[in-house]
Order: C-alpha cells, then structure tokens, then sequence
C-alpha cells in the first residue's frame, strides 16, 4: 500500500511541474536554446544603432567568443572600441578580422584611416593601398593615402589619388585643396626637387605630415 501510494505521490509532483511549465516557459527556453554568435550580432547591431554602445560591444564579445573567426563582428566590436576612445584596442580587433579575412575591405578600409588619424603613417601606407586596391569607394581613403605620398614627394601619385576622391565626392573640399597643393608644391607637370622641411615632433610612428 505503502508502494502505491509513493508512486501515486510521484505522479501527482509530476502533474503539478507538467502544469507550471507553461508554453511562455516553453517559448523562452526555445529562444536560449537558438542564441548563437549570428543572434548576438544582430543584437550588437541594434544596439550600436541606437547608440548603446557599451551593450553592443558586450553582443559582439559573445559572439566572438561563440565564433572566434566571425570577422564581421571584430570589425563592429572595433567600431565599438573606436566610439569608446579606445583607439589601440580598436587597431587590434581591425587586425584580428583582417587575420582571419585579409580582403575583407571594411575593416581594412577604417584600420588604414585609424593609423593614419594617429600619425602612424608607414603604418597606414600600404593598408590604404590594399584598401585602394580592393576597389574601395571611400573618399577618405584616397585623401589620407594622397596626404602620405604628397608628403613623400609622390606628387603626380598624391595628385591622382586626390582627384580620385573628388570624384567620388565633388563636395570634398579638402580634397580639392589636395591638389591645389600638390601643384603648388611640386609644379604641374614635373617632379621638383625641394629643400628638406622641418619636420614637427609628436608623439607616434611615421615622420610628420606638415598642416595646410
């Protein structure tokens, strides 16, 4: 008797948990169940558009840390680091998307531009070349790479490259000034040997590019 009424105890137990699971318990366990890297991100992205910036880099970490090679979430979590002034960290999560996909032209594009922001110009050179190469439509790419080889001497090269990103934005001003000084400087259709300039001191890599 004893024995029946204990199985009869366990039946009943299990009725009451069959009763408090509901079908919300049921819907938000399916909905932890299918978090993975790609549910994170898109976290990540509403998140950095609505300027919640803290929650979108803790989104784009979880799905790192699911997908470790998920190169567009290193690029994102970098936008991130960038918008929190984190800048050396946001140069290494550059780096980490381009070393799992070195033609991926985003992260490419913005690690040349950072390097170039923080006067690490021998640095920045060859990733806006890669980026330029990769068929980039940022006009800011052409601008910093005409910067580096205008002061470099490349003049015809500097030219071109501010022309390019004229043509990309006709309302780019700097640009425009760009090649006003690249003519100035290095005469219209031949190189010009000039007298060394004196360079300025700042703190960085690259030597330093004079202001206009």
């Amino acid at each position: 008797m004893r024995a029946v009424l204990c199985i009869l105890g366990c039946m009943i137990m299990g009725l009451i948990l069959c009763a408090c699971v509901t079908p919300e318990y049921h819907e938000k366990y399916e909905r932890e169940e299918v978090k993975g890297p790609d549910y994170y991100f898109r976290d990540g992205i509403e998140d950095f558009k609505k300027g919640e910036i803290r929650e979108a880099h803790e989104d784009f970490e979880k799905a790192i840390r699911l997908r470790p090679d998920f190169v567009e979430a290193h690029f994102w979590r970098g936008q991130c680091y960038e918008k929190l002034g984190q800048l050396d960290a946001a140069l290494r999560s550059y780096e980490d998307a381009l070393r799992y996909d070195s033609r991926y032209l985003p992260a490419r594009e913005v690690y040349g531009l950072l390097l170039f922001e923080l006067k690490r110009y021998k640095e920045a050179e060859p990733q806006l070349e890669t980026a330029r190469d990769l068929g980039s439509r940022a006009p800011q790419v052409y601008y910093a790479l005409g910067r580096v080889e205008l002061a470099e001497k490349e003049c015809r090269k500097a030219i071109d490259n501010f022309k390019e990103a004229l043509r990309l934005d006709p309302t780019y001003i700097e640009a425009r000034e760009g090649i006003e000084k690249a003519e100035e400087r290095c005469g219209r259709h031949r190189e010009e040997r000039r007298p060394p300039r004196t360079e300025k001191s700042f703190k960085g890599g690259g030597k330093a590019i004079e202001d206009w």
